[in-house]
């Protein structure tokens, strides 16, 4: 803004010195010059604040998403993942010795959640893995 203003003052100095007389067409011509460059300078001061509030504006909303985004993982991911991945391990996994995968058909299955209400299924598919963790046993 202060070299803008500089730059307005050797300008119009330099017409003093170029013209030399001063009549009413030049001073009329100089206050419509000045005001012509002053709002050319007003509007660009403005968008280059409007351009600084813009970028502020979106980078907080990217530090408010990644909040978010954190929040959510805190309540996903159970901390000891949490902390290893924290911690920079890229591959980490416990030794369990033996594990069993077991893959399940049940039979008419979709006849038995049309007679079921949510909780009830629920209840009668966690018995049924219990009893397989069971055996696994």
């Amino acid at each position: 803004m202060i070299l803008g203003s500089v730059l307005m003052h050797i300008f119009f100095s330099f017409l003093d010195e170029f013209e030399g007389s001063t009549t009413s067409f030049n001073n009329t011509y100089r206050a419509i010059l000045w005001i012509f460059v002053s709002i050319v300078w007003s509007v660009y001061v403005y968008m280059q604040e409007l351009e600084k509030k813009t970028s502020f504006v979106s980078g907080h909303k990217k530090v408010r998403s990644f909040q978010k985004l954190k929040q959510i993982l805190n309540i996903l991911v159970p901390s000891l993942v949490r902390d290893k991945i924290r911690s920079g391990k890229k591959n980490f996994s416990d030794d369990e010795g033996e594990v069993t995968i077991i893959f399940i058909d049940i039979h008419q299955f979709d006849s038995i959640v049309e007679t079921y209400k949510g909780q009830e299924l629920l209840l009668l598919l966690d018995k049924v893995y219990n009893a397989f963790d069971q055996m696994c046993d």
